[in-house]
């Protein structure tokens, strides 16, 4: 019987180490990635390539429509 105690804690103690280490690989996984924070994180490699492009213009204002 004292056996059974002993193994039930070994699986126990296996599964808390196997949770631990995939916390952990989730928490690397979440560090490793770069979260675009605007628009001009996009735009940016854009303007390298292609330092010739220029902002698109403001649409005109349609508040004279005599």
């Amino acid at each position: 019987m004292a056996g059974n105690t002993f193994i039930k804690r070994q699986k126990e103690r296996a599964r808390q180490d196997k949770q631990r280490e995939k916390a952990a690989r989730r928490l690397q996984r979440k560090q490793e990635k770069t979260p675009l924070n605007s628009l001009d994180d996009l735009i940016a490699p854009l303007e390298e390539v292609h330092p010739d492009l220029e902002a698109p213009a403001a649409p005109a204002d349609e508040t004279s429509t005599s």
